[in-house]
């Protein structure tokens, strides 16, 4: 991966970008978990 600024615009760096995005959907969804596993466990 090769990254260049010119001119104020830097190439590259989707891969980022994609890493972000999964991360908080696996946060997010993980939470989600968490909260669903909780009520489940508390309605018992």
């Amino acid at each position: 991966m090769i990254i260049f600024a010119t001119q104020g615009v830097i190439q590259g760096g989707w891969e980022y970008v994609w890493t972000a995005y999964i991360t908080t959907w696996v946060v997010l969804a993980g939470y989600g978990v968490s909260l669903w596993w909780r009520a489940r466990k508390e309605a018992r």
